[in-house]
């Protein structure tokens, strides 16, 4: 009898602490499509939390990661194979508009993407 409720404490504790956890990665997907601002950088923000950034530059590669959105702020972190800003955590604010976003700098270490991400940003409908 005392297996069986130390069990079901274990079980219990168990389901509080893996449903706890963290946030859902994309709590807004207004922010979900591709985008391209002034300076003729694009970014897409996949449903599924992953990102995808084209810098201007004929020369420069793509990066990709994640981000997390919780409708007012994004947090992008670009992947090691991307070489570009990695390592490195950039959270922007984001106002949204129909078919546009602004960009604010919350916190980024990176330069180069601090300086693309600021601004506005228009919706690239049917790119693929």
């Amino acid at each position: 009898m005392r297996i069986m409720r130390a069990l079901a404490v274990v079980l219990l504790l168990s389901g509080l602490v893996c449903c706890k956890g963290k946030p859902e990665r994309v709590a807004s997907m207004e922010l979900a499509g591709d985008w391209r601002n002034e300076q003729g950088a694009t970014v897409s923000f996949q449903p599924t939390g992953l990102v995808s950034f084209e810098r201007p530059s004929p020369k420069a590669r793509p990066a990709s990661g994640e981000y997390t959105f919780d409708g007012q702020r994004v947090t992008l972190m670009f992947r090691p194979e991307s070489r570009w800003c990695t390592g490195d955590e950039g959270v922007y604010g984001i106002r949204l508009e129909p078919g546009a976003f602004e960009a604010t700098v919350v916190s980024d270490a990176c330069q180069e993407r601090e300086r693309l991400m600021r601004g506005r940003w228009q919706r690239v409908e049917g790119r693929r």
